[in-house]
């Protein structure tokens, strides 16, 4: 009895008809679904296998695309967990990545120029 109610409650919510409507507006298919990344101005690296069925390998070259201050790194032959595949080139390329010296453009005026607070040292130091 207890295996028919779970059974049921979980092909409930699987049904497009009977799912919450908060999930089902986030789930439906918009124009420009993609247009809130290129306001996300952060630096990402975005790493992925090049058979990756969990995340299918498209989807991290359309995130990449997408995302203004975006890196791409694909790993050959690897699924999934490209980054254990390929341990020492991955910790290279997050290294070299994290290092990087260029500050993205949207921080780069607020870094040099950090608004005046009338308090004494208290700019922030430079990422370089």
């Amino acid at each position: 009895m207890i295996r028919a109610s779970i059974c049921s409650t979980v092909s409930a919510r699987n049904d497009p008809r009977t799912r919450p409507r908060p999930i089902a507006k986030w789930a439906a298919p918009r124009e420009h679904p993609y247009d809130y990344l290129k306001s996300i101005r952060q630096p990402t690296l975005v790493v992925n296998g090049s058979t990756d069925l969990i995340i299918y390998t498209v989807n991290s070259f359309i995130l990449q695309q997408n995302l203004p201050n975006a890196e791409l790194i694909i790993y050959p032959d690897s699924a999934h967990g490209g980054h254990h595949q390929y341990p020492k080139l991955f910790v290279r390329h997050a290294s070299m990545f994290l290092s990087a010296n260029d500050v993205w453009p949207a921080q780069a005026s607020k870094l040099n120029n950090p608004p005046p607070t009338g308090k004494k040292n208290d700019h922030p130091q430079s990422l370089r």
